[in-house]
C-alpha cells in the first residue's frame, strides 16, 4: 500500500517538476528575445549591417545560442537573410524569435536603419514579458493549491496505513478495499488532470 502511494506521489512530483522546468527555460528564452532584439538595435545604430549584427549577436539563453548557430549555419550555407530568418524559429512555442524574425526581414527588405524597427518589436515583447510574468505570478498560487490537493489523498492513505495496518490491509487484501483504492487513484488522476486543464485555461 505504502510503495503504491508512495509511487503515484513520485510521479506526480515528477511531472510537475518537469512542467515547471520547463515553464522556467520558456520564460528564460521570452526575457532574452528581447534583450538580443535591443542589442541589435545598438549594432545597428553604430553603423553595422543587419546580417553582420546577426552573425555577431549573443545571447546568454541556450535556446538562443543554438537558434543564432543556426541562423549562421543557414548563412554560411549560401541562403539568403530572407530565406535563413524565414527557417529562424525555436522547437515547441517560439513566437517571440518568429515576431523578432519578421522584423528583421522587414527591415532588411526595406533597407535604410532597421534600428527604429527592432526597437519597436524590442519594446512590444518586453512589454509581453512583463504580461506573462504576471500572468505567472497570479497563477503560482493556484497551482501550488493543486498540487496540495493532488498530494493529500495519497499521503493521507498512507499515513492511516502506517497508523493503523488494519487500513492497508483493508484496501489491499478485500476487494471493497481494492476498489476504493482503484477507484480513489483514478478520481485523484483526473483531479490532477482538471487541475491542469484549468491553469492553461487560464493562459489562453
Amino acid at each position: 500500500m505504502i510503495v503504491v502511494v508512495l509511487a503515484m506521489v513520485a510521479l506526480l512530483l515528477a511531472r510537475a517538476g518537469r512542467a515547471s522546468a520547463t515553464r522556467r527555460r520558456a520564460a528564460a528564452t521570452r526575457r532574452a528575445v528581447p534583450v538580443l532584439a535591443h542589442d541589435l538595435a545598438r549594432a545597428a545604430r553604430s553603423g553595422m549591417s543587419l546580417p553582420a549584427a546577426l552573425r555577431v549577436a549573443t545571447s546568454v539563453d541556450p535556446a538562443l545560442r543554438g537558434a543564432l548557430r543556426s541562423l549562421r549555419g543557414e548563412l554560411d550555407r549560401g541562403r539568403s537573410l530572407d530565406e535563413a530568418l524565414a527557417r529562424w524559429t525555436l522547437p515547441g512555442d517560439g513566437v517571440q524569435l518568429r515576431t523578432l524574425a519578421v522584423a528583421c526581414r522587414f527591415a532588411h527588405v526595406r533597407g535604410g536603419d532597421p534600428a527604429p524597427a527592432l526597437d519597436g518589436v524590442a519594446g512590444a515583447l518586453q512589454d509581453a514579458v512583463e504580461v506573462a510574468e504576471e500572468t505567472d505570478a497570479l497563477l503560482a498560487q493556484s497551482r501550488a493549491s493543486a498540487s496540495a490537493l493532488v498530494a493529500l489523498p495519497p499521503f493521507g492513505a498512507a499515513l492511516f496505513a502506517v497508523v493503523d495496518p488494519a487500513v492497508g490491509d483493508l484496501l489491499l487484501r478485500s476487494r471493497a478495499g481494492a476498489v476504493c483504492l482503484a477507484v480513489g487513484v483514478g478520481l485523484d488522476l483526473a483531479g490532477a488532470g482538471t487541475a491542469r486543464w484549468l491553469v492553461r485555461r487560464a493562459l489562453r
